[in-house]
C-alpha cells in the first residue's frame, strides 16, 4: 500500500470511530473501582451520577460488577493462575467504546467480535436459578419461576386513589405482626384502629390516635400492637383504620393471615437453599421473587429493597421493589 493509501486508511478509521461524549466518561480504573466497591466518597458519587446518563459506561460497570462477584479460580499444581482482570477490563472497555476496524485495498470493513459471549441479563439469570432450584429441590420449588417483566409492569399505580391505604399487615405474613402501617390522610385529625378475627369479632381497638403521632422513615403513619394482642399462626384477621376529619370519617379495611409453623419452616428452608445455590449478587432478588410467588409480599419488599440498596443500577431489582410496593397498596394479592 502506498503512503497516500496509508494516510487515507487512517483517515477513514478515525471517521469510523465514535466521537467522545460532550462530558468526559470516567476512566476504566474509576469504573472498575466503583464496580468492585473500592471507590468511595465524592468519586463514587460522581461515577454513580455519570452512570445514570451514560448507557455505555453503565453496561461496562455492570459487566465488571458481575465479574467481581464471580468466584475466583483456585491455583492448581499445573502452575500459578494468571491474573487477567486488567486485560479483561481493557478488552471490555474497548469493546464498548469502539468497534474493531479492518482496512482492505478496496475499502473499509467494520466488524464486531463474535467470539466473546454476551453475559445474560438479570431476568435470564433469575430464570436459570429458578430452574436449578426446581430441579435440585422439587419439594420446595416445584413450578417456581420468577415474576416476569410483563407481570411486574401490569400492576400500575395510577395515583387516583384517595383516603387511607393500609400497607402493613397485608396478605400473608410470615411472622406475627407487631404494628399497623398506613398512608396518612392530610385532612385527618385522628385515627381509630380496630383488629378483628375472621368472624368479625373485635380483638383490639385503639381510638383517638392524633395525626402525626408516629411516622416511619417514608412518612407513613404507624401504630405498635400490644404484646398481648393474641394473634396466632394460622389465623385470619381483618384490620380497619378510620381517619376522623372535620367533615366525617371513612374506613379502610384489609385482611391478612399469619403463616403456620409448618409454612414458616418451609420458607426458612427455601430461603436457605436460595442462599446456598444462587449467585451471591442475585440471592436477595431470588428470595424476593420466591416470596412473591408464595404471597409473602412484605418479605418480598424487604428482600427487593436490600437488593436495590446493594445494586442501585439493577433495573430488574428496581422493578421488583416497585411491584411489591404496589401489591402492598392493592392488598397483597395478585
Amino acid at each position: 500500500m502506498k503512503p497516500d493509501d496509508d494516510e487515507l486508511a487512517r483517515s477513514l478509521v478515525e471517521r469510523a470511530m465514535p466521537q467522545p461524549p460532550a462530558s468526559p466518561c470516567p476512566d476504566e480504573n474509576l469504573l472498575a473501582g466503583w464496580a468492585e466497591g473500592t471507590l468511595t466518597g465524592a468519586r463514587a458519587a460522581d461515577v454513580e451520577e455519570h452512570l445514570t446518563r451514560c448507557d455505555d459506561c453503565r453496561r461496562t460497570a455492570m459487566l465488571w460488577r458481575e465479574e467481581a462477584a464471580a468466584p475466583e479460580v483456585p491455583a492448581s499444581d499445573a502452575g500459578p493462575v494468571l491474573d487477567l482482570s486488567a486485560a479483561r477490563r481493557r478488552v471490555r472497555w474497548l469493546g464498548v467504546a469502539v468497534a474493531a476496524v479492518a482496512v482492505s485495498a478496496i475499502g473499509l470493513t467494520v466488524f464486531r467480535r463474535t467470539d466473546v459471549p454476551t453475559p445474560p441479563g438479570t431476568d435470564a439469570r433469575l430464570v436459570a436459578v429458578a430452574q436449578d432450584l426446581a430441579t435440585a429441590k422439587p419439594e420446595l420449588f416445584a413450578g417456581f419461576g420468577p415474576v416476569d417483566r410483563s407481570t411486574r409492569e401490569s400492576l400500575r399505580d395510577d395515583g387516583t386513589r384517595g383516603g387511607v391505604e393500609i400497607l402493613e399487615p397485608s396478605g400473608a405474613v410470615l411472622d406475627t405482626p407487631v404494628r399497623v402501617r398506613w398512608t396518612p390522610l392530610p385532612a385527618a385529625i385522628s385515627y381509630a384502629v380496630v383488629v378483628a378475627d375472621a368472624s368479625g369479632a373485635t380483638i383490639w381497638k385503639s381510638t383517638s390516635i392524633p395525626d402525626g403521632a408516629a411516622k416511619d422513615a417514608t412518612g407513613n403513619a404507624t401504630l405498635t400492637f400490644p404484646k398481648a394482642l393474641g394473634l396466632a399462626p394460622g389465623g385470619h384477621y381483618v384490620i380497619e383504620v378510620t381517619p376522623e376529619t372535620a367533615i366525617g370519617s371513612t374506613t379502610a379495611r384489609r385482611s391478612f393471615s399469619i403463616a403456620t409453623d409448618v409454612e414458616r419452616g418451609i420458607w426458612t428452608r427455601s430461603a436457605g437453599e436460595i442462599l446456598a445455590r444462587a449467585p451471591a449478587d442475585l440471592a436477595r432478588l431470588v428470595i424476593a421473587h420466591a416470596a412473591l410467588r408464595r404471597g409473602y409480599v412484605l418479605e418480598a419488599e424487604r428482600a427487593a429493597r436490600a437488593q436495590v440498596e446493594a445494586f442501585p443500577m439493577d433495573t430488574v431489582a428496581t422493578e421488583t421493589l416497585a411491584y411489591a410496593r404496589r401489591l402492598l397498596r392493592s392488598g397483597g394479592h395478585r
